[in-house]
């Protein structure tokens, strides 16, 4: 004979909540760590101190576009002389060497123009590095995919939940 579930009790629902408030507060040091600077939609940097960056990169070392809707996605990585990493993809000045491979959407997106290959550069705090770019098939016509290009606007828009 099957069991019927009853209703939660009040102590049980108050024990949920403190071990929800709990574990919140718990986290307080890694919240903390990831806070966001005030209209920056990327984390504060890791790293608190003044050391001067040793060596710059761009990740991934080569980006690949096919097709003409194609967006490729960049970081650029500071280490500074204390050890400490940090993202610094918003502040470092990008560039391509040929204008007509590729163009910067915005800080970490890169969109094709033309079959071709080009480098990337960037260049913080006294350091610069650089990337391979390859654009091809710019000229075949690829359909809309409804689960890489519709979903993910829906998605966004908080229209797919129901």
């Amino acid at each position: 004979m099957p069991r019927s579930l009853s209703r939660p009790s009040a102590a049980g629902v108050l024990a949920a909540i403190a071990l929800l408030i709990f574990a919140s507060q718990s986290t307080s040091v890694q919240a903390q760590r990831l806070r966001r600077p005030a209209g920056s939609s990327r984390p504060a940097n890791v790293s608190s101190s003044n050391a001067p960056c040793t060596s710059l990169s761009i990740l991934p070392p080569a980006l690949q576009l096919t097709g003409p809707r194609s967006v490729a996605h960049y970081i650029v990585l500071a280490r500074y002389s204390d050890g400490t990493t940090a993202d610094v993809t918003d502040r470092a000045v990008a560039a391509f060497s040929t204008t007509t491979t590729a163009r910067l959407q915005s800080a970490g997106a890169v969109l094709p123009l033309q079959d071709g290959t080009g480098s990337l550069s960037a260049r913080f705090g006294g350091k610069s590095t650089s990337a391979k770019v390859t654009v091809q098939d710019m000229a075949k016509q690829t359909p809309v995919s409804f689960n890489n290009e519709v979903i993910p606007i829906l998605t966004r828009y908080g229209c797919n939940q129901g």
